[in-house]
């Protein structure tokens, strides 16, 4: 069997992939592995800390992708907030 095997060290969680091709049977074999020092209950605790889970969130892809567009968005949100009257100054025709 020819197998692949990623393996990635986390703080308080390892996590192991591996894949493998059987030979004899038309078959595929994938399995994944975490393995949480001391259990996955204290690496939850561990990443719901304010300070942790905003540096994850640094790092999360969406929250890069929701900036980018904020970015862009500014100038014409800026010259929306402009062109609407003044809240209690409303046109009577």
């Amino acid at each position: 069997m020819d197998t692949t095997r990623a393996t990635a060290h986390l703080p308080y969680l390892d996590v192991e992939i591996r894949h493998r091709k059987s030979d004899d049977e038309d078959a595929e074999y994938l399995s994944l592995t975490l393995k949480a020092t001391p259990s996955l209950d204290a690496f939850g605790r561990h990443v719901a800390q304010p300070e942790v889970f905003a540096a994850l969130m640094q790092m999360h892809p969406m929250t890069w992708w929701w900036r980018g567009a904020q970015a862009m968005m500014q100038p014409w949100l800026a010259m929306n907030r402009a062109l609407l009257p003044a809240p209690g100054r409303e046109d009577k025709d």
